[in-house]
């Protein structure tokens, strides 16, 4: 999933910590936070609020299509 950081009504940090705590699919998303925020402080929080990637804008599409298809690669598939 491709997640913005800054969006209205719920940050990307909230929604990314609420998909997380769901007890049957909560592990199995892949999440790449995708923002205009650059600080280091600010791709840290992503990762220990439980994002798996973190893309800052603008963004480049050969690194947004190889950080997809790393995180692609770790998915497990279901049956």
């Amino acid at each position: 999933m491709l997640l913005d950081v800054l969006m209205p009504g719920r940050s990307g940090w909230e929604v990314c910590r609420l998909m997380r705590q769901h007890p049957e699919h909560g592990r199995s998303v892949r999440i790449i936070m995708l923002t205009a925020l650059v600080d280091w402080n600010d791709k840290q929080s992503a990762i220990q609020t439980g994002a798996d990637d973190y893309i800052t804008k603008p963004l480049d599409l050969a690194d947004l299509e190889l950080r997809v298809r790393r995180n692609l690669a770790l998915v497990t598939p279901t049956a």
